[in-house]
């Protein structure tokens, strides 16, 4: 347990300090409120910039970071697109000019999001690509194969499951919530491939910072978009709670144990928080970038 909780704090701070606060960890074994304690210091220390760390190790860090919070913000993304995708939230945006434009603003935060995305990625995945074909560095190439493995393989396990639901209209039984298991297990494990082969990517390659620079401006307009996005969310539950109280009152989610109002709140809030720690996270990045007088004015 005392592993996880110092896996928790940022790398840079791990490599310090980690053996230190682990021995004093096994002498002194925590109770709950330490571990709370940790926890929040954690979260403490990757909001404070850590001296020493070099302008290309600081803006690296934003990227990976930046893309650990947006994939969490697709997670949760998704899980809002499923709560309101039945034909009565249709007919709601239909009859309710808000209730649509806001769930249009969130339709379009989204596509901007992975646009951008893929705009910050493409002059890493050049230079990827250049010192593959240049060194033929088996390593590098191997890790370029993982997010597109792991996205294959959950687009099998979607479709296997479309497929069941399709031949099993009266109820998904046994075989369809054990394909559901395996697309949850399957959606996280393909998350955490497409965070860790960039980040381990960008360590192979150790770019200069010139060369990261692009993909920091996009990676700080992905960060606006995430925002505008949670506002959007934000809206559109404000609008369902004015114009469609009966909706938004009705059950919803996983064996419908809350309702829409409740599932979309619980949605937002990690919206919201990842939203403020890629921006947090961007404004170092950009600092990284500034000429070294500049940065430190």
């Amino acid at each position: 347990m005392n592993w996880l909780l110092i896996a928790l704090y940022p790398e840079a701070w791990r490599k310090r300090y980690a053996e230190e606060i682990a021995a004093l960890l096994h002498d002194d074994p925590p109770g709950v409120r330490g571990r709370l304690d940790l926890v929040r210091g954690a979260f403490r220390a990757h909001l404070t910039p850590i001296a020493g760390l070099s302008s290309t190790v600081r803006a690296s860090n934003t990227l990976t970071a930046c893309l650990a919070c947006f994939i969490g913000f697709c997670l949760v993304g998704a899980g809002f697109a499923k709560a309101t995708e039945d034909e009565v939230f249709v007919r709601a945006a239909d009859a309710h000019p808000l209730l649509n434009d806001a769930h249009q603003a969130v339709v379009a935060g989204a596509l901007a999001g992975l646009l951008l995305l893929a705009i910050a990625a493409l002059p890493l995945g050049g230079l990827t690509v250049a010192r593959v074909a240049r060194t033929r560095d088996r390593r590098l190439l191997g890790l370029m194969t993982i997010p597109l493995a792991a996205v294959g393989t959950l687009a099998v396990c979607v479709g296997l499951l479309a497929v069941w639901l399709d031949h099993h209209r009266g109820g998904a039984g046994a075989g369809g919530w054990s394909l559901f298991g395996l697309c949850v297990a399957v959606t996280l494990t393909a998350a955490v491939a497409c965070w860790a082969a960039p980040r381990a990517i960008l360590r192979r390659l150790a770019p200069p910072i010139g060369a990261l620079r692009p993909s920091l401006l996009a990676t700080a307009a992905l960060s606006a978009a995430m925002i505008a996005t949670t506002a959007a969310v934000g809206v559109y539950l404000v609008a369902m709670l004015a114009d469609a109280p009966a909706l938004a009152s009705s059950a919803n989610g996983p064996l419908a144990l809350a309702s829409t109002t409740e599932l979309i709140g619980a949605q937002l809030a990690p919206m919201v928080l990842l939203s403020v720690l890629a921006t947090t996270s961007v404004r170092r990045g950009l600092r990284a970038c500034e000429p070294q007088g500049v940065a430190q004015a």
